[in-house]
């Protein structure tokens, strides 16, 4: 087994600060879009965070490997940094729209485009093409 020597510190120290680094952007028009759009035709209680709002949070679970209570957490963590004032769904309710979207997601059209870079630090993109 060979061992790399390092021989400058001060770059090694700086590149494992860096792994630490998070990366994250929100849109205006996602933030526009969290709230779900009212549904005339809707039966029962009306649906309050978008499926765009459902599957970017999803995209995080999955990327970060976090439970759901850890991602409900971790979003709340980044809205409170960000400044950004919206209401963040119970656990139970992202669980349960994940199955519902899951089923429905096989079926669409619509594309939702995640990609995490492998830079250094990495970084988390999640876009859904316009209509």
């Amino acid at each position: 087994m060979s061992q790399c020597k390092v021989r400058n510190w001060s770059q090694y120290n700086e590149s494992l600060k860096k792994r630490g680094s998070l990366s994250l952007w929100i849109s205006e028009d996602a933030i526009e879009k969290w709230r779900s759009p009212k549904d005339p035709h809707f039966i029962g209680a009306p649906q309050q965070y978008s499926d765009d709002a459902i599957l970017s949070m999803m995209a995080l679970k999955v990327v970060y490997n976090l439970s759901y209570r850890q991602l409900i957490g971790f979003v709340f963590s980044i809205f409170s940094l960000m400044k950004i004032i919206l209401k963040i769904p119970h656990f139970t309710t992202v669980a349960e729209r994940a199955k519902s979207l899951g089923n429905h997601l096989s079926t669409t059209t619509k594309t939702t485009h995640l990609a995490v870079t492998k830079n250094d630090p990495p970084s988390v993109y999640l876009k859904r093409p316009p209509s």
